[in-house]
């Protein structure tokens, strides 16, 4: 912890501008010192999420359903496929080619791409109160907005929530079926 220091009254043995400048400087510093608070909140916001935390997963239990066009997700941490590495060539990885990994993170997550929903609205359409989250726009009342499908691998990020508990989360685009075209 610092505070600030006037120099007033202190024999200054260098020129005038520098006396100057030094008075400026105590002035910044004070003026610093008052701020200190919202560094510190500043300083807590970017300590939420942790560098370098993305890791894949396997969406491996069917989504809950909340009282919005949201879900929430269990994951397993997976080791990606040592057939994909040694490929030169980018293919589809198959199914089977993701395995859990030993000692791995597992728990529950949220899909930020579902952060905006509410009971009324998911992606911007109208859907009616669920589940199931049927869309009401004209043209689409015969598609229902999912949750994205167990079996899903996603890239998934480990943040520190508000409250200071370890959260995680990933993107993904719901899926919406039949797949509809507005008319």
């Amino acid at each position: 912890m610092f505070s600030a220091k006037s120099f007033a009254g202190m024999r200054n043995p260098f020129s005038s501008e520098f006396w100057s400048r030094l008075q400026e400087m105590a002035a910044i510093v004070s003026e610093l010192a008052t701020l200190q608070p919202e560094f510190g909140a500043m300083l807590k916001e970017k300590k939420r999420v942790r560098q370098n935390l993305w890791f894949p997963a396997v969406l491996d239990t069917t989504p809950t359903p909340t009282t919005r066009a949201a879900w929430t997700y269990g994951f397993t941490e997976v080791n990606v496929g040592l057939s994909e590495l040694a490929s030169s060539t980018f293919s589809p990885r198959p199914l089977g080619d993701f395995t859990a990994f030993a000692g791995g993170r597992t728990g529950d997550a949220i899909n930020v791409a579902e952060s905006a929903n509410t009971a009324a609205l998911a992606y911007g359409y109208n859907v009616g109160g669920g589940p199931p989250w049927m869309l009401t726009d004209a043209g689409f009342t015969a598609c229902q907005f999912m949750p994205v499908p167990e079996g899903t691998i996603v890239f998934m990020r480990e943040t520190i929530a508000m409250n200071g508990k370890v959260r995680y989360e990933f993107w993904a685009p719901n899926p919406i079926i039949p797949a509809c075209e507005g008319v």
